[in-house]
């Protein structure tokens, strides 16, 4: 149990879309969400994941956000808190993380980031004093699905993932996906 997050289980991981940056009913909680000290990355992930055998991909759909519809689906959802000028991000945490899956089999490792769609929006200051605007703490949400994004093959098999943002290096997360 860590002091700092909550990460739900009994969530619908399929219900999360892909390459969004909203919180979602299986997004980590923050303890404490106004007064944590709780700086760095979090990830959440269904712990076993089971795909359905002889699957038809024709009867699966992508929209143009990159969300398919339909069970084939490894969804991460996670949430980014730190200083606003973390990596002179401005804050644009969703889009600069980067997700590792890496095959406890046969080492192959899948990576990448969240999809950007449209076009990246100013931040609204939210004090007249750059220097605390700067430093502010920020919370920012992701979702990936790392067979649509990553192209990760439809096997038996169990991932470690993680997620990495610079120096800061998120909780790994051990998920097994099975075919039946």
């Amino acid at each position: 149990m860590n002091k700092f997050y909550i990460l739900p289980k009994s969530c619908d991981f399929l219900a999360a879309v892909n390459n969004s940056a909203r919180a979602n009913d299986c997004s980590p909680i923050i303890n404490d969400e106004y007064s944590s000290k709780f700086k760095g990355i979090v990830i959440n992930s269904a712990e076993n994941i089971i795909w359905p055998k002889n699957f038809d991909s024709t009867q699966s759909f992508v929209s143009p956000n990159g969300d398919s519809k339909g069970p084939i689906k490894f969804m991460i959802s996670g949430l980014v808190q730190l200083p606003k000028n973390t990596l002179d991000l401005d804050g644009d945490f969703s889009h600069s993380v980067v997700i590792v899956a890496v095959n406890q089999k046969n080492a192959k490792t899948y990576s990448g980031k969240m999809n950007r769609l449209g076009f990246k929006s100013p931040s609204p200051l939210l004090f007249n004093d750059d220097e605390i605007n700067k430093s502010a703490i920020t919370r920012k949400y992701f979702n990936i699905d790392l067979v649509t994004n990553f192209e990760l093959p439809i096997i038996d098999a169990t991932y470690t993932v993680y997620a990495t943002l610079g120096d800061y290096k998120s909780n790994e997360l051990t998920v097994n996906t099975t075919i039946k």
